[in-house]
């Protein structure tokens, strides 16, 4: 089970700890079995180790005083020299010279690989000189203090003192810091720069040749010093071929074995000193020497791996002379230029740039690189085939002291793909997916910049070309055929206008076209009869074939703004609406037609706006309200039922129809809500007429977006249960033009309703081109005559005999006849002959409220009819 981050680094403290106290123990009584005698030593290496552990755990200094008093007392046996005081004071000031030193290398951020110069400069400015000094200063100066030495003899034994403490720490801090750094960060001791191609076993007998070497040398003659300097030659091919690791490791066993044979053949201080000396050079070489050839290597790494990346690089790379000689180029350069490696250098830099443009911007760009170093931007390349490369290039200039050449780097990435995506995501945002032609956000734009040209004289025409009943389209064909249709649409309306016209895709249905520098109107109504034309042509969508037409709004800048269009930046959106209210305008007229905008069509647009927001306010505040037109029996003269009408009275316009109320209300997406609240409302008013006595049935009008409508059927249900009225009562009206598209939907939520009880009444009966023999199937039960046979009734024969053919056909299919629109006695003398049993219009009333409802009624005898 693996500790705990915080309980693993008190382990590792503990065992660097205990190392310490052992290390510290043995290189003491390695000193002092091979001293002189006394106090002066040939080299401490206690010193290495207090300064190498201390700067891997700073929190080693309470137990380095501790362990420097017991190596005192135990192993040096000086104790009782230096008495109480003494060694209390000795016990301090030299664990924290080394302390001091171990933290100037951390404060100086000594990197524990002590692979640079700077680093072995950081431990030799603290381990040679700041704790050496310190230790060697106090140290000699405690024992002059408690009389161990002569202060006349300081000097010297402060030279002594100091050169002992620099060999050991310039043996053994090296190779602490490195095995205890690799230690702490759970690596492998590092034995070797080579370690990956050599035997780690050779290496380390590789690391024994300089100590033999020495011990062999210091056994030739009676002058050991006069060959003792041979040991330079292993110490120096090792820290060269094995780098810093090698010569920290090797200079280590060296010194130890030095110091024996120093004990061993020399002869007082000075002889002793020269040893000191050597062990100190033949350190410091080696280290330094390792050191140097270890940051070669990382160099020689790091250019290796920087060759490998921009050999891998998906990018050109590549370097040349001022005068365009190419010196480098990577193999994915040679590649997106198409040469072989060994063609490369029978070319020039500039002849991969196809133009002198190209060329030209080179140049520019090498001057801007050589003033500040770099130079960004983009350019073309020519491969050897020819074809051409948008690349994106960086240009970094080389400057060279004392040489005016300057060679030039660059990288150059390949464009294409990226030049291909922002092509297809231009086209995506500008041009239509399915069609291909432009859409809205560029012909806004194209327009903009047409009327925006100075100096235009001639208008600018914009034509609004629509589908007319699109959307029954998708509806019946589902939306893939309904793509169909426009792209072929689109097709045509592109093959009818000029090159120079600009053809949009405005949504749905919708196209847009944009003629540049019309004549007059007479060029945009000649477009305006072709694209009726194309799209009065059948269209082939899958296995059928689709008959459809088109209306057309055309709008002229110049009518416009009076030629003005161009210095008014909302210009192109006025056009754009001005052609767009002329738009409406042909669809009103029925569709299948152009028209052409002018000031009274723009002004009655505003208006219909105007009307619109109002609406949309009295529909939310329900500030409208329900008159009821009276029905009569022909016969009787009693009233029998009465439609519900909707008004309202617009503040300034006065009354609005309704057929414009609902019109407006179908335009806004407001005809459902509208259509249950008229329901709801006639059902209350209805059942205060029944509750009074009144058994009079109450007509509803109900458009075909309401039948359309999934909620339809259980609303009306909800609104019967709330009000309570008795559905035999309610008679729910449609237009024939519902029944007549024989939409399954409709008919059967017709039929539902009269199977709750209700009546259901097709309105304007004769204008929806329904069948007659097709009535016999239709869930209905009432027929009304539209007000336009009963116009001429008592003055044609032919509307005469139309009117009486149908009050028989519905006789004898069982069902009731009313007549719409009855405005004169006449009139109502002919229905009455006729044989037609109910009539409405202003001959028999006018549409009342519903007070005005109430007193009429009393004044009738009022009773259910079938």
């Amino acid at each position: 089970m693996a500790l705990p981050s915080l309980a693993r680094r008190r382990v590792v403290v503990l065992l660097i700890a205990v190392a310490y106290i052992v290390t510290y123990l043995l290189a003491a009584k390695w000193a002092n079995a091979f001293s002189q005698g006394g106090t002066v030593l040939i080299w401490f290496p206690p010193a290495g180790v207090a300064v190498g552990f201390l700067y891997l755990e700073p929190r080693l200094l309470p137990l380095a005083i501790v362990t420097e008093a017991i190596s005192t007392v135990f192993v040096m046996g000086v104790g009782d020299l230096f008495g109480g005081a003494g060694l209390l004071v000795n016990s301090i000031v030299i664990p924290i010279s080394y302390f001091l030193a171990a933290m100037t290398m951390r404060r100086l951020h000594l990197d524990p690989r002590l692979r640079t110069t700077r680093d072995l400069v950081v431990m030799g400015a603290a381990g040679l000189v700041v704790g050496p000094v310190l230790a060697a200063a106090t140290g000699v100066a405690v024992q002059a203090w408690v009389g161990m030495v002569p202060w006349s003899s300081y000097a010297e034994l402060f030279g002594v003192f100091w050169v002992g403490d620099v060999v050991g720490v310039a043996c053994l801090v090296p190779t602490i810091v490195l095995a205890g750094s690799a230690m702490l960060e759970r690596r492998p001791l590092p034995l070797s720069d080579r370690e990956a191609n050599e035997n780690r076993w050779l290496i380390i007998v590789e690391y024994l040749v300089p100590a033999l070497t020495a011990l062999i040398l210091l056994r030739v003659g009676q002058a050991p010093m006069q060959f003792l300097y041979l040991a330079f030659v292993p110490v120096v091919a090792i820290a060269v071929r094995h780098g810093i690791a090698g010569a920290a490791l090797s200079t280590a066993g060296l010194s130890a074995v030095m110091t024996v044979g120093a004990d061993a053949r020399a002869v007082g201080v000075l002889e002793r000193s020269d040893y000191q000396l050597l062990m100190l050079v033949l350190t410091l070489t080696g280290l330094v020497l390792g050191s140097v050839v270890s940051a070669r290597r990382d160099v020689t790494d790091r250019h290796r791996r920087l060759s490998e990346i921009i050999e891998a690089t998906p990018d050109l790379v590549a370097s040349a002379h001022f005068d365009g000689a190419i010196a480098y180029m990577n193999p994915v350069g040679l590649r997106l230029l198409g040469l072989a490696p060994d063609e490369v250098h029978d070319f020039h830099a500039f002849d991969f740039y196809p133009d002198e443009l190209a060329a030209d911007l080179l140049r520019e760009a090498m001057k801007a690189a050589a003033r500040n170093g770099t130079w960004t931007g983009e350019n073309v390349l020519r491969r050897n085939d020819g074809r051409l490369v948008p690349v994106s290039q960086v240009l970094i200039a080389h400057q060279h002291e004392g040489d005016d050449d300057t060679t030039f780097s660059t990288v150059c990435r390949d464009m294409t793909d990226q030049r291909r995506l922002e092509d297809q995501l231009r086209r995506v945002a500008l041009y239509d997916d399915a069609t291909g032609l432009a859409n809205r956000a560029l012909l806004v734009e194209q327009l903009g910049r047409m009327l925006g040209v100075d100096g235009r004289t001639k208008p600018v025409a914009v034509l609004f070309a629509d589908i007319d009943h699109f959307r029954l389209v998708n509806e019946s064909y589902g939306y893939a055929a309904g793509d169909e249709l426009v792209s072929t649409l689109a097709a045509r309306v592109s093959g009818a206008t000029r090159p120079r016209d600009l053809v949009a895709r405005y949504g749905g249905g919708l196209f847009a076209i944009v003629m540049p520098e019309v004549a007059d109107e007479l060029e945009a109504t000649f477009l305006a009869d072709l694209l009726l034309q194309a799209f009065a042509q059948p269209v082939a969508v899958g296995d059928r074939e689709v008959h459809v037409s088109g209306s057309i709004g055309i709008a002229l800048s110049a009518s416009h703004r009076d030629g003005s269009a161009g210095d008014d930046v909302q210009a192109h959106l006025d056009v754009l609406r001005s052609a767009e209210i002329a738009l409406h305008r042909a669809k009103e007229g029925g569709g299948g037609r152009f028209a052409l905008f002018d000031e009274d069509m723009e002004r009655r647009s505003k208006q219909r706006i105007e009307v619109e927001t109002d609406l949309r306010q009295v529909l939310a505040n329900a500030d409208w309200w329900l008159a009821y037109q009276p029905i009569v029996e022909s016969a009787t003269g009693r009233i029998v039922s009465v439609e519900a009408l909707l008004r309202w009275t617009h503040p300034t316009r006065g009354p609005v129809s309704p057929f414009e109320l609902i019109t407006l209300a179908e335009n806004i997406g407001l005809i459902v809500p509208l259509g249950r609240e008229i329901f709801r409302r006639a059902c209350e008013e209805a059942k205060v007429w029944h509750d009074t006595g009144f058994d009079l049935r109450v007509g509803i009008n109900v458009s075909a977006r309401e039948l359309q409508e999934p909620s339809f059927v259980d609303d009306v249900r909800d609104v019967l249960r709330d009000t309570g009225v008795d559905p035999g009562l309610l008679i729910i009206e449609v237009t024939e033009t519902v029944l007549a598209q024989d939409l399954a939907a409709e008919v059967a939520a017709l039929a539902t309703l009269r199977g709750l009880g209700c009546k259901i009444a097709i309105d304007d009966f004769g204008t929806g081109y329904s069948s007659l023999g097709g009535l016999r199937d239709l869930p209905i039960d009432v027929l009304k005559l539209d007000r336009s046979f009963i116009t001429d009734l008592h003055r044609s024969p032919r509307a005469a005999a139309t009117v009486e053919a149908v009050i028989h056909l519905a006789e004898s299919l069982d069902l009731l006849v009313v007549a719409e629109g009855v405005e004169n006695d006449e009139q109502r003398e002919a229905l009455k002959a006729m044989g037609c049993e109910h009539m409405q219009g202003f001959a028999i009333s006018y549409p009342l409220v519903p007070g005005e409802l109430r007193e009429l009624l009393a004044s009738h005898l009022t009773s259910p009819s079938g």
